[in-house]
């Protein structure tokens, strides 16, 4: 008996699951194209752009000049990135603009879907209910602001969002295709510096380094690729470090992490100190991955939350990536059948900061776009401040009998 494609696409639940959030998010690029300017990513198109044409990357025209969603006052923002966060969107450059950005609204609405379906089903210890997960879905929404922030600004987050996920799902079956990929990370390196010490103490837990291999490789593919476009790549970035204030910038923006916050409170602003607190966490990731031979980013699920929160800075958008947090949670409010005294109390209590940090979100969003007034990155840090103690106190730990999908 033969069988069309499609019955051959879509012969497992999660396969089907997929096609749907496939579905769901061409719906949403579609019904966003005129609304969502998406300039970070029309920049690192240009970028990429100039990359693969042989010229400076960090030489960019004004936004004006490209995209069409500009006013007088877009400001005439760079990549500031090393050359190989481009790698990534190269595919992206080889399309006129108009479509690539249709391209990036379907996947940045399509990661945090996906993101969704893999970290709550692997914290469900027990079969799954449609009709018990609904209302938690219905209390738990600033994910999903999150993500559409991400998609009007054009963040590169769910690049790294998706990284994330294909090191979770492949690093025990697939290491070596786990560590290639996640080498796309490296577009927000500063904030996922435990997780690299994760992957190095799980590593050598286990004396397989098929997942170092991968990563190595990933890096050794990228920069051949960039030096292959641009031979002098990497001196042009260096350059810019030289010359640019940007990056000197970073260090005295009030945005959404902890050691920003505090450094401007305390007036302590130098990088070390803004990276101080996410070296020190590493080390602590690194010696939970060597002990338990797991990686302890993901177990507890808080981990990753912290991860982001201890990084030297962090936009708004930036929490998406917390989407095993988000996950454990789902699955805890919606398909936890543990109901006993303690357990209900932690529930409940975790249900009252969730509400809380929903309706901060929804309160900031909609400031920023009813009213016009500026978002300030800063506040999200209490969006983190929030959810953190949620997470902490259901403790949320990889299932190890999954429901089949």
């Amino acid at each position: 008996m033969t069988h069309g494609i499609g019955e051959i696409l879509l012969q497992t639940a999660r396969q089907r699951r997929f096609f749907f959030y496939l579905l769901v998010s061409a719906a949403f690029a579609a019904a966003s194209w005129n609304t969502f300017p998406v300039l970070d990513f029309s920049i690192y198109w240009q970028a990429a752009r100039h990359l693969i044409s042989g010229m400076n990357p960090y030489a960019l025209p004004h936004p004006s000049t490209y995209v069409r969603y500009t006013t007088a006052e877009t400001p005439h923002l760079l990549v500031w990135s090393n050359p190989l966060v481009l790698v990534p969107v190269i595919p992206f450059a080889l399309l006129p603009l108009e479509h690539a950005r249709e391209l990036y609204l379907i996947f940045a609405f399509f990661v945090p879907l996906a993101a969704s379906d893999i970290f709550c089903r692997a914290y469900i210890y027990h079969q799954p209910r449609m009709l018990r997960s609904l209302p938690a879905l219905a209390v738990f929404f600033s994910p999903f602001l999150l993500a559409c922030y991400a998609a009007f600004t054009g963040s590169m987050t769910p690049f790294a969002l998706a990284a994330l996920c294909v090191l979770f799902a492949w690093h025990a079956k697939h290491p070596f295709l786990a560590g290639a990929v996640f080498t796309v990370s490296l577009l927000r390196a500063h904030q996922l510096l435990p997780v690299y010490a994760a992957v190095l103490g799980y590593t050598l837990a286990y004396r397989r380094f098929r997942l170092i291999a991968g990563l190595s490789a990933g890096l050794l593919v990228s920069c051949a690729v960039v030096l292959a476009f641009q031979p002098q790549a990497f001196t042009m970035y260096l350059l810019m470090l030289r010359v640019d204030e940007a990056p000197r910038i970073l260090t005295g923006i009030t945005n959404a992490s902890l050691p920003s916050a505090l450094g401007h409170f305390f007036q302590l602003k130098h990088p070390a100190v803004l990276l101080a607190p996410s070296a020190v966490f590493s080390v602590l990731i690194f010696w939970q991955s060597l002990k338990a031979k797991q990686l302890a980013v993901f177990s507890p699920s808080f981990n990753m939350l912290l991860c982001l929160m201890l990084a030297p800075y962090l936009w708004a958008h930036d929490y998406l990536q917390a989407a095993p947090v988000y996950g454990a949670l789902y699955a805890a409010l919606a398909f936890s059948q543990d109901n006993s005294g303690p357990r209900s109390l932690r529930k409940s209590s975790s249900l009252l900061l969730i509400c809380a940090a929903d309706i901060l979100c929804l309160v900031l969003f909609a400031r920023w776009l009813c009213f016009g007034q500026r978002l300030d990155e800063w506040t999200f840090l209490f969006f983190g401040l929030l959810i953190l103690p949620s997470s902490m106190l259901l403790n949320n730990q990889p299932a190890s009998n999954r429901p089949p999908d």
